[in-house]
């Protein structure tokens, strides 16, 4: 993908605490395949941060579903936020508080709807290898349309994934109602009942 800044290919929104101290790091993956900007979360992002968790939400408007379903540009957002907000200059322009530490090596993963599926293909990569102590999905996503036209699928039931993270999964209700488009059209569930 291009660069936005130097070799970030992805924009990023970051939600920090106000105060000082050492703080675990939740990587948020926003739906519609990370192509919602994770500020528009803010306000349960926000909150969280409130609660003593720096939240990273990246995010591309204009990136394959495909290669964002991979996951593969996950680690150098990673290794990317650790060099640039250890800067003092770019954190004072940005009002995060000067002695915020960002502890990378307690990494959490938090996602909706398909962005579940990056967090999970991620996770699958690192071959039980992470520094990802837990993740919460909110209405998980699994494939790439509502159709289930493409087939590109993170897990194949009844085969176990190769990873075990405690999970938390928020059901967000209206997750079995099939929906409309922004024409008008019928849209099908993203999670109907019968799966």
């Amino acid at each position: 993908g291009p660069e936005i800044f130097g070799e970030l290919d992805h924009h990023l929104d970051v939600f920090t605490p106000r105060s000082e101290g050492t703080f675990p790091v939740i990587l948020f993956l926003p739906g519609m395949s990370c192509t919602v900007a994770a500020s528009s979360y803010s306000t349960i992002l926000q909150q969280v941060a409130s609660w003593g968790y720096v939240v990273l939400g990246p995010w591309a408007l204009f990136y394959n579903p495909i290669d964002t379903y991979k996951a593969e540009w996950v680690d150098p957002i990673l290794h990317w936020s650790k060099i640039y907000f250890n800067s003092q200059e770019i954190r004072t322009s940005l009002g995060i508080h000067p002695d915020l530490i960002m502890d990378f090596d307690s990494l959490y993963l938090g996602a909706q709807s398909s962005g579940s599926h990056v967090a999970v293909e991620y996770l699958k990569q690192s071959h039980n290898c992470s520094s990802v102590k837990a993740m919460f999905l909110m209405s998980p996503v699994d494939g790439v349309d509502p159709f289930g036209m493409i087939k590109e699928f993170c897990i194949h039931p009844p085969t176990l994934l190769n990873f075990q993270t405690p999970t938390m999964i928020i059901a967000g209700g209206l997750d079995s109602i099939p929906g409309m488009d922004n024409i008008g059209s019928l849209m099908p569930a993203c999670a109907p009942e019968d799966l």
